[in-house]
């Protein structure tokens, strides 16, 4: 599994030996927000000691080094739900002192607070050669996520893309922010864990450099949850590499990749999978759709019982989603449930359109799970397909007479290529209700009470200039 594998040490560090001066040169984010706690993030240029205060409160201190990219996450407790709260970070290194970067948070509302919640959410960031463009100063589709003044932005995978590089133009012909950026697939070698590591981080650190994103970040919690690209392209975690079984250091790759991952999540020890709850009316379950899979190429049947959550996830998202209380149950996925991805010979995603190698079996289990225990109101987030979507699903799961009806939202890409809708996987009878492509994308999610007091889940899809795609708002009623 790659959770067993270990930590990467040496040689891909942003230090040098002797330190004249500390930088913070990607700002600041407070992720994994709860009632009463969240985790601080921050990074500086070199090894050193890291400083966090929360309402004046000192925090206890962190050491960073080369194996986090010297980069540290610090848990602070205690907080009062529905809170604002600013905070600071600065490091030193003997004498040498950092300049103090703030950033503010609101923690999550308590089960029992109607306050409305708003967040916005979408994935597939600087891939394909789109990078960040000088003409706007970077990635400018960030300045309307915070214009909106979220709750929250869900970072739904594919946040870098190490299995690509940066050229100095986009394919559209704009030029590119430069970045000395590896290809993790082809210009590194497997058998090089600290070269491997290196790549990683400095994909990580283009894009955190971002303005626009340090400024969404500085003021908006974040929850990520990862996906492919920010190791390899569809990858899981095997033993070898499928498309290529001789070639070696498939391991470390796993190991580099989840390192770096961590190293700038700004999430809470434990699974990657874990659940959160913002007030009364919204509860997120946020998935790990890559340590537990088996191989993409496999082939969906009852004898080769092929997993995409593993048995752990799927038996506590079954318990969470049935036992949740909240109005509105948001599952964030990085792979779409009834749309295409991979190779029909080795899909990646839920659907097992055009082959059989699709982990259809257990969705359909979970499905009927829903059915049979009657939960209501449950929504799927997913980007990854690199296009906006929006569908609903009914269809008797467990053949009791009745139907389940969920909602699979998807959208994106913040800056990727840009595709175009195709067929869909008539399996779960899928009914798209919208529909874009062709466009960088993002969604915004906001609870409103409704008539007789039904809290309604609205949702519209928005370009980077911020305009709301024509069509994309839906009025999502509880059922």
């Amino acid at each position: 599994m790659v959770a067993g594998l270990g930590l990467l040490m040496g040689g891909a560090s942003s230090s040098t030996a002797r330190v004249a001066a500390l930088a913070v040169p990607d700002g600041v984010a407070a992720g994994d927000v709860g009632q009463t706690s969240a985790v601080l993030w921050g990074r500086t240029s070199a090894p050193s000691t890291m400083h966090v205060t929360v309402g004046g409160r000192a925090l206890p201190q962190l050491q960073v080094t080369g194996a986090t990219d010297d980069a540290g996450s610090v848990t602070v407790r205690g907080l009062q739900p529905g809170t604002r709260y600013d905070y600071e970070v600065f490091f030193t290194r003997g004498a040498v002192r950092s300049p103090t970067v703030s950033g503010s948070f609101g923690t999550a509302p308590s089960p029992s607070s109607g306050r409305p919640g708003r967040f916005v959410f979408s994935g597939d960031l600087g891939g394909l050669g789109y990078c960040r463009p000088v003409d706007t100063g970077g990635y400018a589709i960030f300045k309307p996520m915070l214009a909106l003044r979220p709750d929250f932005f869900l970072a739904d995978g594919d946040m870098i893309y190490a299995d690509d590089s940066c050229p100095y133009l986009a394919p559209d012909g704009r030029p590119n922010v430069p970045g000395k950026l590896p290809n993790v697939a082809f210009d590194v070698r497997w058998t090089r864990p600290s070269k491997l590591l290196a790549a990683y981080f400095a994909h990580w650190r283009y894009n955190r450099l971002d303005p626009f994103f340090q400024a969404l970040l500085r003021d908006t919690p974040i929850y990520s949850v990862w996906d492919d690209h920010e190791v390899l392209n569809d990858f899981g975690p095997w033993p070898v590499y499928p498309p290529d079984p001789k070639r070696t250091g498939y391991p470390n790759v796993l190991n580099a990749g989840r390192q770096a991952y961590l190293s700038y999540a700004a999430m809470r020890s434990g699974p990657m999978y874990r659940s959160f709850r913002w007030g009364r009316d919204v509860e997120l379950f946020l998935l790990d759709g890559r340590s537990y899979r088996s191989r993409n190429d496999l082939r969906d049947t009852a004898a080769n019982a092929k997993t995409l959550l593993g048995p752990a996830q799927l038996a506590w998202l079954e318990h969470g989603l049935a036992r949740s209380r909240a109005t509105w149950k948001i599952v964030v996925s990085d792979v779409t449930l009834s749309m295409g991805s991979g190779e029909p010979a080795a899909r990646d995603g839920f659907a097992n359109i055009g082959g059989k190698t699709g982990f259809e079996r257990e969705l359909l289990g979970l499905l009927s799970f829903l059915d049979a225990q009657n939960v209501r109101n449950v929504v799927f987030l997913a980007t990854d397909v690199h296009y906006t979507q929006f569908l609903r699903h009914r269809k008797d799961f467990d053949g009791d007479g009745d139907k389940l009806t969920f909602r699979e939202l998807v959208t994106g890409p913040l800056a990727a290529d840009r595709n175009v809708p195709g067929g869909l996987d008539p399996t779960t009878a899928p009914v798209s209700v919208f529909s874009a492509g062709g466009v960088a994308a993002f969604a915004y999610l906001h609870t409103v009470v409704g008539r007789r007091g039904l809290v309604h889940l609205r949702v519209d899809a928005r370009t980077d200039a911020g305009k709301v795609l024509r069509g994309s708002s839906l009025d999502l009623v509880p059922g």
